[in-house]
């Protein structure tokens, strides 16, 4: 029983084969890529009519003429740019709020609490909150904030937006 399977198999792998190669010969393969001469394709004759091109301009001109019109139109509406980037502004940006609230030492450490947008930091020198501001120092009545390379120094109740 095995055997005629096997037998079956080789069968219809040799009728594919037959299929595909059909059409198409060891002979003819060698005589079209060895045998044959490369064809050259000539580029056909086209007469060109001159007056029918100065017309051709001449379209062209008026629709460069319309589309100047539309865009002064356009620019007069104020309306934004589709493929300009989407962004806000320095002045539409919300500000930062800081207020300083208190400067204390308890353990030998010193201590700023800091109200940043309505939420109270307990922070000492050499802390990072919010990622970008850096304590650079704790003095009696004042802190100094470093944000990359911009300094902030805040002083006690004093409201500061950045």
């Amino acid at each position: 029983m095995k055997e005629y399977g096997k037998i079956i198999l080789i069968v219809v792998i040799l009728i594919g084969f037959a299929i595909v190669f059909q059409s198409c010969s060891l002979n003819t393969i060698i005589q079209e890529s060895y045998l044959s001469e490369d064809e050259v394709i000539d580029a056909p004759d086209i007469d060109i009519d001159e007056d029918e091109l100065e017309s051709l301009d001449v379209g062209r001109t008026n629709l460069k003429k319309v589309f100047d019109s539309e865009a002064s139109i356009l620019s007069d509406l104020d309306i934004r740019d589709p493929f300009k980037p989407f962004y806000i502004t320095d002045s539409d940006e919300e500000k930062n709020m800081f207020i300083l609230e208190s400067i204390y030492t308890q353990d030998q450490k010193e201590y700023a609490e800091l109200l940043f947008n309505d939420v109270r930091y307990r922070l000492t020198a050499e802390d990072v909150f919010q990622e970008i501001y850096l304590v650079k120092s704790i003095n009696v009545d004042s802190i100094v904030l470093l944000k990359g390379d911009e300094v902030l120094t805040l002083y006690l109740n004093q409201m500061i937006l950045d």
